[in-house]
C-alpha cells in the first residue's frame, strides 16, 4: 500500500516539476520580452530628450538637420533638409547669413534660423508671391550664382534683410521653438 501511494506521490511530483520548468520557461521568456520593450522605451526617451540633441555645448550651434529635427518634433511638420535655408548666428557678429539658390524662390521660402544665446530657432515661411523677381529684393552674386542674405541678430523685431532692399522678415515669422 506504501509502494503505490509512494509511486502515485512520485507521478505527482514529475507532474509538478514539468509544470515547474514550463512555468520557468514563460517567466524567462517574459522576461526577455520585458527587457526588449525596455530598450525600446530607452530610444525613445533618446530620439525625444531635445535638450541632448548632439548640440555642441561650447557655443550651441547646431547643424542643420538637427535643428530641422527639433522644428519637425516640436511643430509636428515634415520639413526635409532641401526644403530649408537655415543658418547658425555667427558667435562674433550677431548676423545671419543665408545663401539661397535661384532655384529656391520658385516655391516658398522656408528660412531656419538659430539664435545661440537665446537657445531659439526662428522659423519663417516666405510665400513665392512676396518676390516674383528676387533680384529686386536680394543681392544677387553672378560669381557663386547665389543671393546672399544678411539679417542683423540684434533686431529680431524687424529681421531685416541688411543687404538687399531691406526686406523685413517679421510678417513671414512662423513659428520660435525653444530648444
Amino acid at each position: 500500500m506504501f509502494t503505490e501511494e509512494i509511486e502515485e506521490l512520485k507521478e505527482r511530483l514529475k507532474i509538478k516539476k514539468n509544470e515547474l520548468k514550463r512555468v520557468e520557461r514563460r517567466f524567462i521568456q517574459l522576461q526577455n520580452k520585458i527587457e526588449t520593450v525596455e530598450i525600446k522605451i530607452e530610444k525613445l526617451k533618446e530620439l525625444t530628450d531635445i535638450e541632448n540633441l548632439n548640440i555642441e555645448k561650447s557655443d550651441k550651434k547646431i547643424k542643420k538637420c538637427k535643428a530641422i529635427e527639433i522644428v519637425n518634433r516640436e511643430k509636428n511638420k515634415k520639413f526635409k533638409s532641401r526644403d530649408i535655408i537655415f543658418s547658425n548666428k555667427n558667435k562674433t557678429t550677431g548676423e545671419w547669413w543665408l545663401e539661397p539658390t535661384p532655384k529656391k524662390f520658385e516655391k516658398t521660402l522656408n528660412l531656419l534660423l538659430n539664435d545661440r544665446k537665446l537657445n531659439k530657432l526662428y522659423l519663417f515661411e516666405i510665400p513665392k508671391e512676396k518676390y516674383f523677381f528676387p533680384n529686386e529684393i536680394f543681392k544677387y552674386r553672378k560669381d557663386k550664382d547665389l543671393y546672399s542674405i544678411k539679417i542683423d541678430g540684434n533686431d529680431i523685431n524687424e529681421f531685416r534683410d541688411e543687404l538687399g532692399s531691406g526686406m523685413c522678415f517679421r510678417e513671414y515669422l512662423k513659428d520660435i521653438i525653444d530648444y
